[in-house]
């Protein structure tokens, strides 16, 4: 569920806000508002927003221009009883500020873009993936270790009797007589 779903009474009392304020109401769209800190006991919330809306004139001339469509950010306090203040800021930065300005010991939502969130996801499925590796490396020496440390090594071969072998004959016989075919054999 997106951040405007969850505060539609925030929402709507933040458009009424705007519109009274000299905004065009059919004009706003809330960007964001996403909830920055709370006040103890809990029920005094700071919301920060970004809204994007025309001011509210009269046009003169059918030929006149809407006017351009604003960014305004602020900075939203309810109280829970049907209080709300709204400052309205330049910037991103300057919405920071108010808020730090604001409230005074707020219990502060800490804020993570979502590339700091997959860049941390990223670290850690890195170091599992090294520690795995590492520790398999260390089963394998811990295995060739216990098995002798040589692991299997095979004997040499006299390669003089592998050559007699090679020119020896083969021969088959049928069982349960006496005849026997002899082949002989001729090594390449």
């Amino acid at each position: 569920m997106d951040a405007i779903r969850k505060y539609t009474a925030t929402e709507r009392l933040l458009r009424n806000f705007l519109a009274a304020d000299g905004w065009e109401r059919d004009s706003i769209r809330i960007a964001e508002l996403d909830l920055a800190a709370v006040e103890r006991p809990g029920w005094v919330q700071f919301f920060l927003f970004v809204v994007r809306a025309r001011r509210d004139v009269p046009l003169v001339d059918v030929d006149d221009l809407e006017p351009p469509v604003e960014t305004i950010h602020g900075v939203l306090r309810d109280d829970g009883r049907g209080r709300l203040e709204i400052r309205l800021v330049e910037d991103a930065d300057a919405r920071e500020r108010e808020l730090a300005d604001w409230s005074e010991k707020p219990l502060r939502q800490q804020r993570r873009s979502t590339a700091e969130e997959e860049t941390r996801w990223f670290e850690r499925m890195f170091l599992t993936l090294v520690v795995l590796f590492v520790g398999s490396l260390v089963i394998a020496l811990f295995l060739a270790l216990a098995s002798g440390g040589g692991g299997n090594v095979e004997e040499p071969v006299d390669r003089r009797s592998a050559m007699d072998d090679a020119h020896a004959p083969i021969s088959f016989s049928k069982p349960g007589t006496s005849r026997s075919l002899s082949i002989a054999r001729f090594a390449s």
